[in-house]
C-alpha cells in the first residue's frame, strides 16, 4: 500500500513539474513603455496626392508617405503612429531598416481628414489643410519628434480648382487634459508630434457663375417685371423660386459659418432686391391699370435704376472684398 502511495506521489509531482514547465510566459510589456531616456525621432512627411476636398462634410483625403529615424531598436513607430485629425486612415506599405547607427521606418498612408474650412471668402477662398502625425503609445517626456524639413513637402502644384501656394512642417506638442486613466499630477498628457501646413489658393473663379447664378438671374429678372407689368407676378415668382433654390444648392455645398460671409451679402442683397421688386410691381401695375400711366412710369424708371445700379456697385464690392483686394 506504501509503495502505490509513493508511486501515485511521484507521478502527481511529474505531471505538475510537466505544466510548469510548458506554461506560458507571463505577457510583456512593451519595452517602448520603459524607455527612462527620451527617443528623438527625425521624422518627415511627403504628400503624393490630394483629392475630394468636400466643405459640407469638413474632410479632404489624401495620400503621403511618412517616414521616422530614431536610434531605439525597440521602438516601432508604424505601430503606434496615428494621424491624429483622420475619421479614417489606412497604412498600405510598412518598411523598415538599419542605415548606420540608426532605425529607418517608413509607411504610406491614406487617410480622410477632418479640416477646418473658412468659406468666409468663398468661392474666392484660400485654404490650409493640416496634417499631424503623433504617437499614441509615448508621451512626453519619453519621444520627441523632430521635423525632416528638408525632404518633406509634395510633388503636386495644382489639384482640381486650387494652386498649392506653399507646403511647411512643424513639430509641435498636443495637450489632452486628462492623465488617461495614469497617474498625473497635472491631469493632463502631451504628445510631441509633427505636423504640416499645406496652403491652397483658388486657380479658377468659374464657381462665381455656377454656384450663384441663380441668384443673379433673380436679379435680371426683377428688372424685367417693370417692362411687362400685365405678366409682372410671373417674373416676381420666378425671381422668388431662382434665388431659393440658389440658396438651396449653396447651403448643401457650404458649412455653417459665423462670421458674414460673401455668400450671405449676395442672399440678402437679391431677397431684399426680389422683396422691394414686389411692392413697386404692385403699386405700378395697379397704376397702369388704373391708366396713371405717369405714376407707373416714374416707379418703373425708379426701380430699373435702383436695382441696376445697387447691383453694379454692391456685387463688385462684395467681389473685391472677397478676393482681399479692399
Amino acid at each position: 500500500m506504501k509503495k502505490i502511495t509513493k508511486t501515485l506521489l511521484a507521478f502527481v509531482c511529474l505531471l505538475t513539474s510537466i505544466s510548469l514547465g510548458q506554461s506560458e510566459p507571463s505577457p510583456k510589456i512593451p519595452s517602448a513603455h520603459l524607455h527612462a531616456k527620451q527617443i528623438e525621432s527625425i521624422s518627415g512627411i511627403y504628400v503624393t496626392d490630394i483629392f475630394n476636398i468636400e466643405y459640407a462634410k469638413g474632410t479632404f483625403d489624401v495620400i503621403f508617405w511618412a517616414w521616422w529615424d530614431f536610434p531605439a531598436k525597440d521602438y516601432m513607430p508604424q505601430s503606434t503612429v496615428e494621424l491624429a485629425n483622420a475619421s479614417k486612415q489606412e497604412m498600405d506599405f510598412k518598411h523598415e531598416e538599419m542605415i548606420g547607427q540608426k532605425y529607418h521606418a517608413k509607411s504610406k498612408f491614406t487617410a480622410t481628414v477632418a479640416n477646418h474650412f473658412n468659406v468666409v471668402n468663398f468661392p474666392f477662398d484660400k485654404q490650409t489643410l493640416v496634417l499631424s502625425l503623433k504617437d499614441a503609445n509615448l508621451p512626453l517626456p519619453q519621444l520627441k519628434f523632430i521635423p525632416d524639413k528638408e525632404n518633406s513637402g509634395t510633388n503636386i502644384a495644382h489639384i482640381e480648382g486650387w494652386d498649392i501656394t506653399d507646403f511647411r512642417i512643424e513639430s509641435e506638442v498636443k495637450t489632452l487634459n486628462s492623465g488617461l486613466g495614469l497617474p498625473s499630477k497635472d491631469h493632463m498628457t502631451q504628445f510631441s508630434s509633427i505636423t504640416a501646413y499645406i496652403s491652397l489658393k483658388r486657380s479658377s473663379y468659374s464657381l462665381l457663375f455656377t454656384h450663384f447664378i441663380g441668384f443673379f438671374i433673380a436679379i435680371i429678372l426683377c428688372i424685367i417685371t417693370f417692362f411687362d407689368l400685365i405678366n409682372r407676378v410671373d417674373y416676381a415668382l420666378g425671381a422668388i423660386f431662382s434665388a431659393i433654390g440658389n440658396k438651396l444648392i449653396l447651403d448643401s455645398i457650404l458649412p455653417m459659418e459665423m462670421q458674414l460671409t460673401f455668400s450671405d451679402k449676395v442672399q440678402a442683397l437679391t431677397f431684399l432686391i426680389v422683396v422691394i421688386t414686389a411692392i413697386l410691381a404692385i403699386i405700378a401695375g395697379q397704376s397702369f391699370e388704373n391708366g396713371n400711366m405717369q405714376k407707373a412710369k416714374r416707379i418703373k424708371v425708379f426701380a430699373v435704376t435702383g436695382i441696376s445700379i445697387s447691383s453694379l456697385l454692391l456685387i463688385p464690392l462684395f467681389i473685391l472684398q472677397a478676393m482681399e483686394v479692399i
